[in-house]
């Protein structure tokens, strides 16, 4: 998956369906804030002590006024007691903030606790996202134009994948989406952001490794 999958969808859905504003905020969530979709869509019952309800969702700016958000997610796969989801707008047609904060809107009529991708039926009832509804209607709209099927797994290495390739600090990458560092260094491995990284060295007179290395090292020394 890449972020050309977002921009079919945002070509091909209808954000006038809460439906399809649900499915959009969520792809942009997962891939924006690297998630595991299993972390964020279930297909049994709603556990709040397991998955994220609306309530946990605020919005922000940085001190140098740009917008982010964040979700308070309760567990984790790596992170047993929970952890903040976070989000910057990425100032893109795919932004998971303006995603989100669609989504929110065009299901406004919801309590706050009912799950985070909750939205109106057309009887006028309310459902939660499933995540087979989910991966149905994204390979639907995506087999037109990319083949090969996507599963919920694409989500979290594609976005980490495209964070990196726009030159993100690798360890600000493994932070956010919660990676150990040898499965960073294994991913950076990638035949395209190899090239990216050894530029950047050149121009800098640095290296990945370094660079890496000096932030392991703040966090092994953080009081």
């Amino acid at each position: 998956m890449t972020i050309q999958h977002l921009e079919c969808l945002h070509a091909s859905l209808d954000f006038d369906d809460p439906f399809d504003a649900s499915i959009f905020a969520m792809a942009c969530l997962t891939f924006w804030s690297q998630v595991h979709l299993g972390e964020l869509i279930f297909d049994k019952t709603f556990d709040p002590s397991l998955y994220m309800a609306r309530s946990r969702v605020t919005f922000s700016k940085t001190s140098n006024n740009h917008a982010y958000g964040k979700c308070w997610h309760p567990r984790m796969k790596t992170k047993l007691n929970g952890d903040w989801l976070l989000f910057t707008d990425s100032e893109c047609a795919n932004s998971a903030y303006h995603a989100l904060k669609w989504h929110l809107f065009s299901n406004s009529a919801l309590s706050d606790a009912v799950p985070l991708f909750m939205f109106e039926t057309l009887d006028g009832g309310w459902s939660p996202m499933w995540k087979s509804w989910f991966l149905t209607q994204c390979n639907s709209l995506w087999s037109a134009q990319f083949p090969l099927l996507v599963s919920g797994h694409s989500f979290h290495i594609s976005g980490m994948t495209h964070l990196l390739l726009l030159s993100v600090e690798p360890f600000i990458v493994m932070v956010q989406g919660r990676w150990s560092s040898n499965s960073l260094l294994y991913w950076c491995k990638c035949k395209e952001i190899i090239p990216l990284f050894i530029s950047f060295s050149l121009n800098t007179h640095s290296s990945i490794l370094m660079t890496m290395s000096h932030f392991k090292s703040k966090l092994l020394n953080k009081h």
